[in-house]
């Protein structure tokens, strides 16, 4: 995914506008975005967007588990195969064994980890699914729609 320019917050009436160049791509509430040329897309401040490398609610608040569960996607999702993006996720999954700290938690970060170096992607994306719904349930924010 490549990095979309940053957000300006300038107009204060509940939306944020993101500027992009040809080919960036941009995840709102788990929809994939791509643009064909140069654009700006507006955002209602209640949506969750993934942009370049980190992925952020509309207060800014960071959301490692919610990374991991769309760059889990874009991995099982692509020509790329899974074996190649594993240092990444395993990167992403670092920062979510620290903000999840409960016991729960850490048995899925474990799930993640062990379907990770088996390639199990069903299992894989189950258990990036768990710790983004339990990291949106804690921020308040809309949960991660399944997986079609």
């Amino acid at each position: 995914m490549t990095d979309a320019r940053q957000p300006s917050d300038g107009d204060n009436d509940g939306w944020r506008t993101f500027i992009l160049r040809d080919g960036e791509q941009l995840v709102v509430n788990g929809a994939l975005l791509a643009a064909d040329g140069p654009c700006s897309v507006r955002i209602n401040h209640g949506a969750s967007v993934l942009s370049g490398k980190s992925l952020h609610s509309a207060a800014g608040q960071p959301m490692p588990a919610h990374e991991l569960y769309y760059g889990t996607l874009a991995a099982v999702g692509s020509d790329v195969r899974l074996a190649e993006s594993r240092y990444n996720l395993f990167a992403l999954l670092g920062a979510v064994v620290a903000q999840q700290r409960t016991h729960a938690a850490q048995e899925d970060c474990a799930r993640f980890a062990g379907a990770l170096i088996s390639e199990d992607s069903e299992s894989l994306l189950s258990a990036a699914r768990r710790l983004a719904t339990r990291e949106a349930r804690a921020l308040g924010v809309p949960e991660v729609p399944r997986a079609a």
